[in-house]
């Protein structure tokens, strides 16, 4: 997530600050409050609505405590950060192969099974959860039927990542 967002800015606390003041009057009473104890899911929300926004899709301000993360113009919006689960259907962490300064890749990475299985199970279960959440939303009087329902979904998988990076660190 760092590594993308570093992509838009150069000083991640300030892009994080500067989106969470933009956002403040769209996310939920607790986000503050959450922040650190969910950071990815927190970090989510928060490139979810620049995102929005930098496409001008624009977000309504909620008028009650419970809803979807987003009530937006195109439908309303559920976030979810992936996250690697645990036991036997965590997705097992990859090692990840450094390229150094020079242009040479550190030891390490080599070539590693994907872990598709589990991280179908992982995806598919964020759904899901989501979907529930829908569900329990659909029951109450101020749901918008018409309205489609969208699920933003992050891969995290805590730490667990498809990228390489480069280190003038590595020897």
């Amino acid at each position: 997530y760092i590594i993308a967002v570093a992509k838009r800015c150069t000083d991640i606390k300030s892009w994080v600050q500067l989106t969470y003041e933009s956002a403040a009057p769209y996310l939920d009473a607790d986000f503050a409050n959450n922040f650190l104890v969910d950071f990815e899911q927190r970090c989510w929300e928060l490139s979810t609505y620049q995102y929005l926004v930098d496409c001008d899709i624009p977000v309504n301000v909620p008028t009650r405590r419970e809803g979807p993360d987003f009530d937006t113009s195109i439908g309303y919006i559920e976030c979810i950060a992936v996250k690697r689960g645990e036991g036997p259907n965590a997705i097992p962490l990859l090692e990840a192969s450094i390229l150094r300064a020079d242009g040479t890749w550190a030891e390490g990475g080599g070539f590693q099974k994907v872990p598709t299985n589990e991280a179908q199970l992982r995806i598919s279960t964020a759904i899901a959860t989501k979907i529930g959440k829908f569900e329990g939303y659909a029951t109450k009087v101020w749901f918008d039927h018409r309205k489609p329902r969208l699920i933003a979904v992050n891969w995290w998988a805590d730490g667990s990542s498809f990228g390489v990076g480069s280190s003038n660190d590595v020897t």
